[in-house]
């Protein structure tokens, strides 16, 4: 192909440039025609996606196919085929019109985060997101061929074709438009990345209509396409050109672009047979086996446990430990009761932010994994709650997830596969609600019934249960206490939280193993450690600084860290003028932080604690920022770096800097640009909280802080900020 030229004649790209954007461009005109101006269609319309594009597409839609089932690869691997022929024909368009091109890729992305789960409504909308960029190849391809004045157009049987397709090409980009405009409506969500699974599941018919005419319109334009091919490459073959050469490049372009959409075509032709092949398999007679399988698949899909509990253990696991730390549990009395025990039984492991509990935790799982390791009488589970992710603090998904746990112990044992599924399926038993048939849960029916039935002593170890956010209302506790008293059933659960109010009244009569005056021999060996690695200290004073630190952290392990940061100042001699000006706990530690942070940086740092403590879900540098200065971007809350920023290897986003610096002690971000709290004792430090909710014993951190903010203010705060967008 020619290159960009100066001079009066446009050349052959610059052609093919004008006439896609021109054609986005009516499409455009002719979709806002169709539409009031109202407050949602201008938010649409003015979604900045100039970054948004199919190698962006493309690399989300890679991690999608590897997340899922393998019945969902061809679907996956059919968008997959296309974007790579789009990339291959060129994606000129979305130069040439990124804001209209951007809304068509967002339509696109939207459906591929939200129909995994559903067989029949992933079809549907993958296969329209395969048609759609199926239209755009077959426009690229078109537009290579016959861009307005171009020589080919002069053919007079060629008159007719082209004038069709020229009108016909807009409408089409309308209909992608509306479909995404649809789609977007329907999440009613301003953070696309956020939406979830089986959204479109209860009203795929809405969207039927639109698909199969974007479905019939893809169809239409690569007859149009393949056509144009045809003709040009007659048209070229009867042309005298002078120069061999000459004529060889210019068919040699065009076999390219021809091969190109074929190989559409073909994508398009082997989804069609894949999806044939997977019907014929649905269809055939199954075994009792088979049959037994689809219906366990059935049962998780629902139970839809949370995937990331194994990370969660191994980071715990990664944080170096001192050999030796971390035992004195399992040297109590109460836990080896617990642990040798031949009846059900509960244990309550308690201790106040910063004691370093979840590492306990960790500790005692590992090692009743490893006890376990060549048992077959015995299975460990485990959850941890954490903040930020509903996934990990809502009692239903941590009951689901813990019987799904159990449930998929039973792909292990064939024989018993039928009469598990029998089990939890009972417990999914339908009802009315609504006027629509929904699955129920009933935890303690189905997970003693496992019990019973796989005939297995469990050790459960659920974490941080004070960060369940809805343990009471959804009876948590007493469901588990239910499941000890449950016949047959071989259960030991160990819980481990906060003394929360509440958790302590529930759990009144059962054994509580409490961490406070345990941890001191654990701290002063890692401070010993690490204060070894100290140059130009001499002996006694890295003991002095050792004793210092161990009597001044309380036992929490959170303080020793932001001690041990202090001190790898550059040493200022006499030694006591550094090591007296160690906080006198973690308390004093934030408050020095705090005090420490330069006043340019308040302002911001109390946004940001703001979104971090109060948003719903992960929060990000850019959604933080734009609420800061009040800019608002679509890049907020998705994952993709700032469109006019392209770092130099190695450098760190300014803004990124920014909140790192504000954040000090307080937060932290992530490579990935989410921030989140150092640790949930900041979140003491700040939040202040009602009587009812304190902890057993806890004092109220926040009362002593510089700054601090209720729940309830902290919600209306980001209402308010939200409601500007």
């Amino acid at each position: 192909m020619a290159s960009l030229t100066k001079g009066p004649e446009l050349s052959y790209t610059e052609v093919e440039f004008d006439f896609e954007g021109s054609n986005w461009e009516k499409a455009r005109k002719r979709f806002v025609k169709n539409h009031t101006n109202s407050e949602q269609l201008r938010f649409f319309l003015n979604s900045r996606l100039h970054g948004l594009n199919g190698l962006v597409v493309k690399n989300e839609c890679l991690q999608l196919q590897t997340d899922s089932d393998n019945k969902y690869h061809s679907g996956f691997g059919s968008i997959l085929e296309n974007i790579d022929t789009l990339m291959t024909v060129g994606d000129l368009a979305i130069k040439s019109a990124p804001e209209s091109v951007g809304l068509a890729w967002m339509g696109i992305r939207m459906c591929l985060h939200a129909v995994q789960g559903d067989w029949s409504t992933f079809q549907l909308f993958s296969g329209a997101c395969a048609d759609i960029i199926g239209i755009m190849i077959s426009c690229r391809v078109y537009g290579k061929l016959y861009g307005e004045n171009n020589e080919g157009n002069s053919q007079e049987d060629f008159q007719e074709l082209h004038a069709r397709v020229v009108d016909y090409i807009p409408d089409i980009y309308t209909d992608i438009l509306e479909f995404s405009y649809a789609v977007r409506k329907y999440t009613d969500k301003h953070i696309v990345i956020r939406i979830g699974k089986n959204i479109f599941k209860d009203t795929r018919s809405e969207f039927e209509g639109q698909i199969q005419k974007i479905k019939a319109s893809d169809e239409k334009m690569r007859d149009f396409a393949k056509t144009a091919g045809e003709r040009m490459m007659n048209y070229l073959q009867k042309k005298t050109i002078k120069g061999q050469d000459e004529m060889k490049l210019e068919i040699a372009s065009l076999k390219d672009i021809l091969e190109a959409s074929l190989k559409a075509n073909e994508a398009v032709v082997r989804r069609a047979f894949e999806e044939l092949e997977e019907e014929k398999k649905t269809m055939r007679k199954k075994t009792p086996f088979e049959k037994a399988q689809d219906e366990f698949e059935d049962n998780m899909a629902y139970l839809n446990p949370t995937p990331d509990q194994y990370e969660l253990l191994q980071e715990n696991l990664d944080v170096i430990r001192e050999p030796g730390t971390c035992q004195w549990i399992l040297k109590d009395e109460e836990y080896k009761k617990w642990r040798r025990s031949d009846d059900s039984s509960m244990i309550w492991i308690s201790g106040a932010g910063g004691y370093g509990k979840s590492i306990l935790m960790s500790t005692v799982i590992e090692t009743l994994r490893t006890e376990t390791t060549n048992s077959d009488k015995e299975v460990v589970q485990y959850f941890f709650c954490k903040a930020g992710s509903g996934a990990t603090q809502a009692t239903t998904q941590i009951l689901k997830t813990i019987v799904a746990q159990l449930y998929t112990r039973s792909l292990a044992l064939p024989d018993l596969l039928e009469q598990t599924n029998e089990i939890v399926s009972h417990g999914l038993s339908k009802q009315m609600k609504k006027g629509k048939l929904e699955p129920s849960f009933d935890f303690v029916t189905v997970y003693s019934g496992l019990l019973r039935l796989i005939n297995r002593v469990v050790f459960l170890v659920i974490d941080a249960v004070d960060e369940c956010t809805d343990r009471i209302d959804k009876q948590l506790l007493k469901n588990l206490r239910k499941i000890v008293k449950v016949s047959e059933a071989k259960v030991r659960i160990m819980i481990c939280s906060r003394p929360e109010i509440d958790i302590g009244n529930e759990l009144s009569s059962i054994v509580n193993i409490k961490c406070e005056g345990r941890n001191i021999e654990d701290i002063h060996k890692n401070v010993t450690t690490e204060m070894n690695k100290f140059p130009s200290w001499t002996a006694s004073e890295k003991a002095d600084a050792v004793d210092r630190i161990t009597q001044k952290s309380g036992g929490q392990f959170r303080y020793v860290q932001i001690a041990l940061d202090f001190l790898r100042k550059p040493l200022v001699r006499p030694y006591s003028r550094v090591v007296d000006k160690l906080p006198d706990s973690l308390l004093g530690s934030y408050t020095a932080s705090w005090k420490a942070t330069d006043e340019d940086y308040l302002e911001l740092l109390k946004t940001a604690l703001t979104w971090t403590l109060f948003a719903d879900g992960l929060v990000t540098v850019p959604e933080i920022m734009d609420t800061y200065t009040r800019a608002y971007s679509d890049d907020a809350g998705v994952e993709t770096e700032l469109e006019d920023y392209q770092p130099a290897e190695g450098e760190t986003n300014l803004h990124d800097r920014q909140i790192r610096t504000a954040g000090g002690s307080f937060l932290e971000v992530s490579s990935s640009r989410t921030v989140a709290l150092r640790h949930l004792t900041v979140r003491d430090f700040f939040v202040r909280r009602n009587e009812s909710a304190k902890s057993l014993g806890e004092q109220d951190l926040a009362q002593y802080s510089p700054w601090t903010i209720s729940p309830k203010e902290g919600h209306l705060e980001l209402t308010r900020m939200l409601g500007e967008l």
